[in-house]
């Protein structure tokens, strides 16, 4: 009886271990089908949180503003004529230019030739083109104009209209012995159309009178400055004839280029014989000649 309940012990004990191990192999499975999805919903939580982190955030951070992308545009070269209007290059021969007694003077256009060297711009007095930036005008007032020295006024005029903004003049009348008429104290002028204005009203003034003193002029126009000291580029000078009983023809000329040399070595001087007789045409060739000026005639 007792080795009965021995066996039947021992064989219940068995099974509590079988039950007791299968048992525990059951919960072992179970649990390690699960860990995964704990794992994952750890992940789910931690990514939800670490999302509620980041929106906080930007909704702590103020609005930025948007800004559109820059629209280049392709760089295109274009090539201009320069603002600066060059110095002649080249002077035309000496001219005769006739007279129309019943309307003045009769000049060429002041559009100069394609080859010429000269903007159409330039000023022209008496047929005679430039584009110097200051210009003094050195005209003969003697008694011997009187009763033709209105083509003089009309055509000292029109060259002043032709002046650009960034030039500036001066205008002398030569009369007897010292005396000059001036339109300014010694100052080029600008050629601005208050200036300009008060020139011609200034020109409108002038009677031809008494003997010719072409000297003086001519000194007082090489001795105009500006505000700079700077002399004149160019001296339009305009006389009928000269007082040659001391001087003679060459004694005249190199007396002019003698004063040029001193008061205004860079000076050039255009000369213009209004009706003038043989012998005065040629100091006004040479005194043209010696200073790089050019020289005309007007019949």
């Amino acid at each position: 009886m007792s080795r009965r309940r021995s066996k039947l012990f021992g064989s219940v004990t068995l099974w509590a271990w079988i039950v007791s191990l299968a048992l525990h192999g059951l919960i072992f499975a179970v649990l390690s089908g699960y860990r995964p999805s704990f794992a994952l919903a750890d992940a789910r939580l931690a990514a939800s949180a670490a999302a509620d982190l980041t929106q906080t955030r930007l909704r702590r951070l103020p609005p930025q503003p948007v800004t559109r992308k820059p629209q280049v545009r392709k760089l295109v070269s274009i090539h201009q004529q320069p603002s600066v209007r060059p110095v002649p290059i080249e002077m035309p021969a000496p001219i005769s230019i006739p007279m129309d007694h019943g309307a003045g003077p009769m000049l060429p256009s002041s559009s100069a030739p394609a080859d010429a060297g000269f903007f159409t711009e330039a000023t022209e007095f008496f047929g005679q083109l430039s584009a110097d930036r200051k210009i003094c005008y050195v005209v003969d007032a003697s008694g011997s104009m009187l009763g033709r020295f209105d083509p003089v006024r009309t055509q000292l005029q029109q060259s002043l209209s032709a002046l650009a903004p960034d030039q500036y003049f001066y205008i002398i009348f030569f009369q007897d012995g010292d005396k000059l008429i001036e339109s300014a104290n010694g100052r080029f002028v600008r050629a601005s159309p208050l200036s300009i204005q008060t020139a011609y009203d200034f020109i409108a003034t002038i009677r031809p009178k008494g003997a010719t003193n072409a000297v003086e002029g001519l000194r007082r126009g090489m001795s105009i400055r500006d505000k700079d000291g700077q002399g004149p580029g160019l001296i339009y000078f305009l006389t009928d004839g000269f007082d040659l009983e001391q001087t003679g023809v060459e004694g005249f000329a190199r007396r002019i280029e003698n004063l040029r040399k001193t008061l205004a070595p860079r000076t050039k001087i255009n000369t213009i014989g209004f009706r003038t007789e043989q012998t005065d045409l040629q100091i006004l060739r040479d005194i043209a000649a010696a200073s790089g000026g050019q020289f005309s005639s007007v019949e």
